[in-house]
């Protein structure tokens, strides 16, 4: 198993660069994402045309990838034996990785002892790629929300918590 993380260079002169999608593969599958939040996030940076480009290149990754499973499942019903695509083999990353340096870059493709699996995907994702691709952090609210919605129904009829107190108010 083993992973490459796709860039956009933003300051090719001096190597700046925003990841953007990551690619996790072995012998037998591949989970492919990119994130739409750094997508959009490009827009500001780098010309409209090229974003265009860049959308079609990442659909058209999502297209090969949706093609192996289907050529995967056809052959094993066929034959019996898996998918064997040179476009998804380690030393096809390691060429990307020496000569795309255009609009999308990729990293050194780097093995990885982990059970290819979406659980382990999305933490890998979440690490290098995006983090907000994950909402299933729970967010707890305020202290002053608490008081609000537990505290504010039992004494609502001595206190009132939401007036502002001014000058006029209280001379």
């Amino acid at each position: 198993t083993f992973y490459s993380i796709l860039y956009t260079p933003i300051r090719p002169a001096i190597k700046e660069q925003v990841s953007i999608g990551l690619m996790l593969i072995n012998e037998s599958d591949i989970f492919f994402k990119y994130s739409s939040n750094k997508i959009h996030f490009l827009n500001k940076l780098i010309p409209h045309e090229a974003i265009s480009f860049l959308k079609a290149y990442l659909k058209n990754i999502d297209n090969s990838v949706k093609k192996f499973y289907k050529d995967k499942i056809s052959e094993q019903l066929i034959q019996g034996k898996p998918s064997d695509s040179r476009i998804f083999q380690y030393d096809y990353y390691n060429y990307l990785n020496k000569y795309s340096n255009n609009l999308i870059a990729f990293s050194k493709p780097i093995n990885i002892d982990i059970e290819l699996n979406e659980s382990n995907f999305n933490i890998l994702f979440e690490k290098y790629i995006d983090y907000l691709y994950l909402s299933d952090v729970e967010v707890k609210p305020s202290k002053t929300v608490i008081a609000k919605q537990k505290l504010y129904p039992k004494i609502e009829n001595n206190v009132n918590i939401d007036i502002e107190i001014n000058r006029i108010n209280i001379p």
